[in-house]
């Protein structure tokens, strides 16, 4: 899977909008609370998380505390596809401990399915 290369070679500190990749020893942490096939990938600073869900043909949902939320992607795919198409765009900038923003300077139409 291309997520288990990806975290391998960063130990987990990509960014994914505005959470952060996680290490594996907490994925599998995460994992084992949430149980039926979601496997968290990113977290922001308030444990808010990306999931892949291998039970919906791998679409990515935000997860909060009250569970599963809106599906930002069909696939993981999908999902980098359009973040690599967010970072082109250059609408966007990366923040030190925030992740990846939409700039100020971005204007209308910068509107995005990762990320909100």
């Amino acid at each position: 899977m291309g997520l288990s290369l990806l975290l391998e070679k960063s130990g987990g500190g990509v960014w994914f909008y505005e959470r952060k990749g996680l290490e594996s020893d907490k994925m599998a942490s995460l994992a084992s609370k949430l149980g039926d096939e979601l496997i968290p990938f990113a977290s922001d600073v308030d444990g808010n998380l990306y999931v892949v869900d291998g039970g919906r043909r791998g679409a990515v949902f935000e997860w909060d505390s009250d569970g599963r939320g809106t599906e930002v992607a069909a696939s993981f795919e999908d999902f980098l596809e359009q973040l690599r198409n967010d970072l082109l765009s250059n609408k966007f900038e990366f923040v030190e401990d925030c992740g990846i923003v939409e700039g100020v300077s971005a204007g209308k139409g910068g509107e995005s399915k990762g990320g909100k």
